[in-house]
């Protein structure tokens, strides 16, 4: 098995894989550091996942609890009472994250509001796949067949669209993170919408 890697070390924590999480936490990697791809805590980002386990074993092993998520826009004590994982919640409790005056709980979501979470995220997840489906149409095209100027307007109305939809996508995330309605999804979705935009201008700077 390879030494201490992050992003592994991530994924493993959102899928739940405990052993896999704990090599790497031995090699070294720092569970408290947010990768800029990512911008959330593997803490926060495993209790978002409802995967109690990893969450225990990263704040026995050094994670800080209240150390906020950028990402996912919660410290762990609120993703914990929004996920509903007591043991986690208690364990911060117990580690000296204060508790919250009474009748400060997390507030459940209504159907209402997570109606609308689910079609956010539908939305944004029909313009998600729409988007790479544009990638792969128009890196087919060419000057000789479809015209320079054509080209040109194909990929400037892709970038609106990609634009408008990138901002579809962080509300969406904001509703689904609120309302616990694929979460994780939809978040997952909006970094890979960032890395194609990444990836893309990458290509468009190096052919140019």
């Amino acid at each position: 098995m390879s030494g201490g890697d992050w992003k592994e070390m991530f994924n493993a924590g959102c899928a739940g894989d405990l052993a896999l999480v704990e090599h790497h936490v031995k090699s070294g990697v720092d569970v408290n550091y947010a990768h800029p791809e990512f911008l959330s805590t593997p803490l926060v980002a495993a209790i978002l996942a409802g995967q109690e386990a990893v969450a225990l074993y990263l704040l026995d092993h050094g994670a800080n609890p209240a150390l906020a998520s950028e990402f996912d826009a919660a410290t762990p004590l609120q993703a914990a009472r929004q996920m509903g994982l007591v043991a986690v919640e208690e364990k911060l409790y117990a580690m000296g994250v204060p508790r919250p005056p009474a009748g400060a709980g997390e507030p459940l979501a209504s159907p209402a509001s997570r109606t609308l979470a689910l079609a956010a995220a539908v939305v944004y997840l029909a313009l998600f796949v729409s988007l790479v489906m544009g990638v792969v149409y128009g890196l087919g095209l060419h000057c000789e067949g479809f015209g320079c100027m054509g080209l040109g307007v194909y990929w400037f109305t892709w970038s609106v669209v990609y634009a408008v939809s990138g901002l579809i996508g962080l509300w969406a995330r904001s509703l689904t993170r609120s309302a616990a309605v694929a979460g994780g999804l939809v978040r997952w979705a909006v970094r890979l919408h960032l890395l194609m935009g990444l990836v893309l201008l990458v290509l468009w700077w190096i052919s140019t």
